[in-house]
């Protein structure tokens, strides 16, 4: 492994700690949870005569699991670690000031100003304006006793407003893809084999399991899969929540982006085909934007608007390379040792990686299409990911 983190950097997590509360954002997040299940089991459990739950226990694991019994897959359940959800919220606690400092730093020059300041979701600082409208229920309930209690003295509303909004799109996230991993049904396909009908099946978002040759690039074949789903689900919230606008998708895709940084200081800095239940962050991170920046373009492009298709699609990429520019940067005074040149993620993300991306992208690619024909048998969600194939060209069947 490389030494390419800054150990007095790291050390701000402990600082930090202090000044988080986990039983209070526990509080934060069972609002949230709670709506997701009781949402997924109105869509699909209750219909199916079963029940989801979700707990999130107090471990310190940076860490989630969907966890089911093959002879009773209708009664299945999710755990979130606090751990998890902590460093969610941290992300979301310090990613708006950080974010704004960078892009009002004398050292930062926009590169995306010349080419895009036209396009309907331009800003100039690190995170956008959020509208009223898009401020969420956890922050309008603490918002009055924010005010009158002095707490974040100095905080500009709208970071505030950007904190909590990007702390339930990734939760939502979260939570989503551990719920495709049991409506997609894996277990039928974990290692290719039968699975004992009364043996629990768990789905760690972290595991330390070593799959060898083609079950590895199945399993990792899967989280893919659970990275769209979750997304796609994702922003059926934001619609459903009347939160679908171009400050939240921005603010999911930085916050997939952290995420996955978080993961990859597990992996080398290369993208060889790791021996793993899990792709290489750096290739999660490029497949998921891109669904998610393809899903968006379609949804936008259904809706009755001015905008046409073109300055739609350009919007989509703009909010998807500028999320990676600040989330890279954010990420790399956060925690790495940086000496004025990109981050080691940043740098297999771009150009002179394309050759080792691609190769890794089209296996995981031709082993989700394998799997797909027994998924949209068995999926358990009448409406699924799956009625989008051949609409986008992430879910096209070119196995080339």
């Amino acid at each position: 492994m490389d030494d390419r983190y800054d150990k007095e950097k790291l050390s701000r997590d402990d600082q930090e700690n202090a000044f988080m509360s986990v039983p209070w954002i526990k509080d934060l997040a069972e609002v949230i949870v709670a709506d997701l299940v009781q949402w997924s089991n109105d869509e699909i459990y209750t219909r199916l005569g079963g029940r989801l739950e979700c707990e999130l226990p107090f471990n310190e694991g940076v860490n989630a699991s969907a966890i089911v019994t093959p002879n009773d897959a209708i009664n299945p359940r999710i755990e979130i670690y606090m751990g998890m959800v902590r460093e969610i919220y941290r992300d979301s606690f310090t990613f708006p000031l950080i974010a704004n400092k960078i892009s009002s730093s004398p050292d930062y020059t926009d590169p995306l100003k010349s080419e895009f300041s036209d396009t309907p979701a331009f800003f100039d600082d690190g995170v956008p304006n959020i509208p009223d409208s898009q401020h969420t229920e956890i922050y309008n309930s603490v918002k009055t006793r924010i005010n009158e209690e002095g707490f974040y003295p100095g905080i500009p509303e709208n970071s505030l407003a950007c904190r909590f909004l990007m702390f339930e799109v990734m939760l939502t996230w979260v939570f989503f893809h551990e719920l495709s991993h049991l409506v997609q049904r894996h277990y039928l396909l974990k290692s290719g084999a039968s699975t004992p009908e009364n043996i629990e099946v768990v789905h760690h978002e972290i595991s330390n399991d070593e799959p060898i040759d083609e079950d590895c690039l199945d399993a990792q074949a899967r989280e893919i899969l659970a990275d769209v789903e979750g997304s796609e689900l994702t922003i059926r919230y934001l619609l459903r929540k009347k939160r679908f606008h171009f400050s939240s998708i921005y603010l999911l895709l930085c916050a997939q982006y952290c995420m996955f940084n978080r993961f990859y200081k597990a992996y080398e800095s290369n993208l060889k085909l790791v021996n793993s239940n899990h792709p290489h962050p750096v290739i999660r991170n490029e497949m998921t934007s891109q669904f998610v920046s393809e899903y968006v373009v379609l949804c936008l492009t259904n809706m009755k608007g001015s905008v046409g298709r073109d300055q739609i699609i350009r919007t989509a990429a703009y909010l998807n390379v500028k999320s990676s520019l600040i989330s890279g940067i954010f990420w790399g005074n956060r925690y790495e040792k940086m000496d004025g040149s990109l981050t080691s993620f940043m740098k297999l993300s771009i150009g002179e990686y394309a050759k080792e991306r691609d190769e890794y992208y089209a296996l995981l690619k031709r082993s989700m299409f394998e799997q797909l024909e027994t998924i949209k048998k068995h999926h358990m969600h009448r409406h699924n990911f799956t009625d989008f194939m051949g609409h986008l060209a992430f879910l096209s069947d070119d196995k080339k």
